[in-house]
């Protein structure tokens, strides 16, 4: 990176238009976005399935199947902010939660990372908060994939998904 100048700061995200060399020789122009924070997003399994939530995304306008996900806030331990999330948004509390993998889900694109963790089984400990969440299910596993084959799953949700079911 050659240059860079911030073009927009909040405290959750900023723009960057940074000027880069290619390793041609060609410079260009290229937008980076840069998150304030990490994202977690948990696969809650049990005997029933899987934890499933069933929310609407107001930026791609969809309806869409998610697992329970959130920021990770300033030194909060990955494990900790899994927890916190599942039970902010479906009531149930994941037991036995370990972290699996992390990745940059548009690493040309943004510095945001996602760590995906999984819990063996979960408590209900409260309802679901409705600003969250439409419905909260457990999921078989063959109509989980038959949710990711019919694209009623994305961002976070899906790779973590993917991840569990190739385990």
């Amino acid at each position: 990176m050659l240059a860079r100048r911030s073009v927009y700061s909040s405290d959750s995200v900023s723009l960057e238009l940074a000027e880069v060399e290619l390793p041609d020789g060609t410079r260009l122009e290229h937008h980076i976005v840069r998150s304030q924070f990490d994202l977690v997003a948990v696969v809650v399994r049990s005997e029933r399935g899987v934890l499933g939530l069933r929310r609407h995304r107001f930026i791609p306008e969809r309806w869409v199947w998610d697992v329970p996900a959130g920021k990770i806030r300033a030194g909060e331990d990955v494990v900790d902010a899994a927890v916190r999330a599942s039970v902010e948004e479906t009531g149930w509390r994941p037991a036995a939660v370990r972290v699996v993998t992390s990745y940059y889900p548009l690493p040309g694109t943004s510095d945001q990372r996602v760590r995906i963790c999984v819990a063996e089984t979960a408590e209900q400990i409260d309802a679901p908060d409705p600003n969250e969440v439409e419905r909260v299910e457990w999921i078989e596993p063959d109509r989980v994939r038959e949710l990711i084959q019919g694209g009623e799953v994305d961002g976070p949700s899906l790779v973590a998904l993917l991840w569990t079911l190739a385990e």
